[in-house]
């Protein structure tokens, strides 16, 4: 399922992106180490020759499109690369901070956004400010 849905975003993200599908599909594999993550394509590689790009420019392409849609499970793969973690080490930061109401989950989109905790530290940090 999960494979499916990613599969089907890497289309659209092409399509958005107006580059063609690799002549023989969209591969999407495990990643060989968890370090990379949990998925990985060979997509750009592949249109490199197709497109005659540079595949790091092409992958660059392809993450802007993806970005521009919702992608549930592409949700942890942005925090691990701002924040420098792996993305099993994301996973679990993440889960923390929903655990402790600093991050609320949609239901529908799986994307995070900041929680009601966020808002109680806000709201005491303001309260101490005026204080002063």
């Amino acid at each position: 399922m999960i494979r499916d849905d990613l599969r089907a975003a890497l289309g659209r993200a092409l399509a958005r992106a107006e580059l063609p599908e690799p002549p023989d599909g969209i591969e999407l594999e495990p990643a060989r180490s968890r370090e990379h993550g949990d998925w990985a394509s060979n997509v750009a590689m592949k249109l490199a020759k197709v497109v005659g790009a540079n595949p790091k420019n092409i992958a660059q392409t392809i993450k802007s499109a993806l970005e521009a849609e919702t992608v549930p499970h592409l949700a942890r793969v942005e925090i691990a690369g701002q924040i420098g973690v792996s993305l099993p080490t994301a996973h679990r930061i993440t889960a923390a901070l929903a655990a402790q109401g600093y991050l609320a989950r949609h239901p529908k989109t799986l994307q995070y956004s900041l929680g009601p905790a966020i808002l109680r530290l806000s709201n005491l940090l303001s309260d101490q400010g005026a204080t002063r």
